[in-house]
This record gives structure tokens, sequence and C-alpha cells, in this order.
């Protein structure tokens, strides 16, 4: 939690949104009294908040206000001002000349694109080559429109199409019922068509996500799968110190840890698949795989429909604080407990989906006709060698990259 004065000046500025002005003229400000506190309180904290107090603020209000979960009036702005002014103090050297000079007419004026949230939550951009763009927000967004779409046509349409009836001067004649009936078979088959191309859609971006993914995977290993000259020991070790460099460099991003974590949990298990298969029963071998793939497949779907109830919970007390007389600190607390169970959920949603796409990436890497067995095998290995580096990947002690722990 923000300190006792950090948190005096978010409950001022909650009735104050963006109003702020620079202190006197323009002359040059300083860290403890910058020239303009305009971003500060776009942020909700004081000019002396540390990093900590901004990214926690900074995830608060991002999901309070991003434009897919928030459609009142006014959020896109918000959601604008709260990320322009994150991308400046989250930066010290540009939180630095901020706080000298005020805030600068180029970055002041960049849109922010929402979805950019969710690549910077999920590894800054910078795990791009091994998942991909997430569908996270789009498909809860296309279950929208389509809900949305669905009603208001079936009302529209039902209005056109349908003779008026006024039930309280005659019951339906047999005509009128053959015409009601031919209206249901067309909306459902409307609805069907609607779903079908849908469906096309989604399987040709899975597609074109699982084949891009699958050509960066491919040029990866195949630093050791096609090396077949030399030492075969010494090339893989220095392809795994290769690795090793690229893992530390990726676990100081936003949940950096964590994404390598899961993507070397699949890599290893889809290694393992693959040899196992090779052996004697391999076939037997390859069902138990599947069944436990498909369990954690389930066991991921019940931790997210789980995380969506206590979010639910906690929206629902937040959306009845003012009916039940909540104080502004209470409010504070209940939204950051929305925030950290936003983010969870997100983040559980986002870890199942780059699960899934990862296993169809590996099998298209492993189980590829078009090139000889003993090439096949050497991606397996080479693929196992990278999970074993992703999966024992630790925090770096002097970073951390778990917005989670902003929350607590």
């Amino acid at each position: 939690m923000a300190d006792s004065s950090n948190q005096k000046h978010t409950e001022e500025s909650n009735t104050n949104f963006g109003s702020g002005k620079p202190k006197g003229g323009r002359g040059k400000g300083t860290d403890e009294e910058p020239l303009e506190t305009e971003y500060y309180e776009w942020l909700n904290v004081s000019p002396t908040a540390t990093q900590a107090q901004i990214k926690k603020s900074y995830y608060v209000l991002a999901l309070k206000y991003h434009p897919d979960k928030n459609k009142e009036e006014g959020s896109q702005e918000k959601f604008q001002k709260i990320s322009q002014a994150y991308q400046v103090l989250c930066d010290e050297k540009l939180r630095r000349e901020y706080n000298m000079f005020g805030a600068n007419k180029g970055v002041a004026d960049n849109q922010i694109d929402p979805s950019v949230f969710f690549d910077m939550l999920f590894g800054g951009g910078r795990f791009g080559d091994f998942i991909g763009e997430l569908n996270i927000i789009r498909h809860l967004d296309e279950a929208m429109e389509e809900s949305e779409m669905g009603t208001t046509n079936t009302f529209q349409e039902t209005i056109t199409l349908t003779p008026h009836v006024d039930i309280t001067d005659r019951p339906k004649t047999k005509q009128e019922i053959k015409e009601a009936k031919a209206q249901h078979k067309i909306e459902k088959a409307r609805k069907r068509e609607i779903q079908r191309k849908k469906e096309e859609e989604r399987l040709a971006k899975h597609e074109k996500r699982v084949n891009d993914l699958a050509e960066n995977l491919i040029a990866t290993l195949s630093i050791y799968a096609e090396n077949t000259g030399g030492d075969d020991t010494q090339s893989l070790e220095a392809f795994k110190k290769k690795i090793e460099f690229d893992a530390n460099e990726l676990r100081t991003e936003s949940l950096g840890v964590e994404l390598l974590h899961a993507i070397g949990h699949i890599y290893c298990a889809k290694a393992n698949h693959y040899m196992e298969r090779q052996e004697f029963m391999g076939a037997l071998r390859g069902v138990y795989h599947s069944f436990k793939e498909k369990g954690e497949v389930i066991g991921g779907t019940y931790t997210i429909i789980k995380a969506a109830i206590d979010l639910q919970r906690v929206s629902i007390q937040l959306n009845e604080a003012e009916k039940r007389g909540y104080s502004p600190e209470q409010r504070a607390a209940l939204e950051a407990e929305a925030a950290k169970k936003g983010l969870e959920t997100i983040w559980k949603a986002g870890k199942l989906e780059i699960e899934t796409v990862l296993r169809d990436v590996c099998d298209k890497v492993l189980f590829d006709s078009s090139i000889p067995k003993s090439i096949s095998k050497r991606r397996a290995i080479a693929l196992k060698a990278v999970g074993k580096v992703f999966s024992n990947t630790t925090a770096d002690p002097n970073m951390d990259s778990n917005p989670f722990n902003f929350m607590s």
C-alpha cells in the first residue's frame, strides 16, 4: 500500500482528475517541487511517489478506465491521460525532465492504443516471437458485440417481418403461426451463419499465429538442430548459453519469469512427448500425454472461472460502495483489490491461451513430415534444452518484474 501522505494525495486527486497546473511561472522545477504536477494528479500519486507506488496506481486506474472494460463516457480520455502520464513517470530520465521542464508536447500528443496495456503486462512486447499477439480482450469484445447485435437484430427483424397480432383480439391463425415459424428458422440460420464466419476467422487467425510462431521457433532451434558438424556436446552447451543469455534479458520484463516458466513447461512437455513416442509403446504414452494435456486445460479453465467469480464479487462491492456509505479509504482498498483480481484473471486467461497455442506450435515443429527424423529428433533435444533453461530462470534480485507485487 502507498504511504499515508501519498494516500491522502490520492483521495484529494480523485475529485480533481487532471487539473494540475504549473507552480508559479515557467521556471525550472526540481524532483521535490516539479514545475508541473498534472501527470502525478492523473495517476493519483504525490510528486515524491516511489516507482512502486506509481506502478500500483497505474495498474489500478488502467484497469478501472480501460475502454474494453469501462464503457462510460470519458473513460477513453481518462485512460489516455493515465497511460500518457505513466509513460513518462515510469522512466526515471523522462520523469526528471518532466519535473524540471514540464510536459513534452510530442509525448503529450501521442495516442495510446488500449491493447498496448496488455502487451505491456505480458512481457512488454518482448515475448511476441514466442507467444504472438494475445486475443483475450478481443474475444471478450466479439462475444459482447455478438450478443448486442443478436438482441438488436432479432428485435428489429421481428418488428419488420412478423405480422402484428393483438392477442387480446383473437388467437393466431394457421398462416400467422406458419410465418412465425418461418421467421424463427430464418433467425436461427442467420445466427448460425454469423457463428460460422466468426469461427472461420478465428481458425484462420489461429493458424497464421501458429505458423508464424513455428517459423520463429524453428529458427531458434536450428542453431543446434541443423548444426551437425563438430562436437555435439559442445554445440548443445553453446546453444544453452545463448538461450540463458536471452532468458536473463527477458526475465526483467513484466511477468517475465512467469511467462518463461509457462513457455518452458510446454516446451519440456512437448519435447518429452515426442521423445517418448519414438520409444517402445510410444503410442500408448502419447495417449497418456493427450489426457494429461486435456486435464491441464480443464484445470486452467476452472481457475479462470474461479478468478472471474472473485473479481465479480469485488466489483459488486465496489459498485455498492456509495450506497453502503464506505469511506474514501475503504473505496480505495476495494479498487486496489478489484485491480489485483482483474490482473489475476487476465493473467490466468492469458496463460491458458499461451499454453494452448504453444502446444499447436510445438506439434507443428516436431511432427513435421517434410524433414528427416534425425532433424526432428535434434529439434526435440533443442526444444527441451530451451524449456529447461526457461523453467529454471529465476527473478532478478535487483528488479521486481511481477505487477502483482505492486498491488499488495
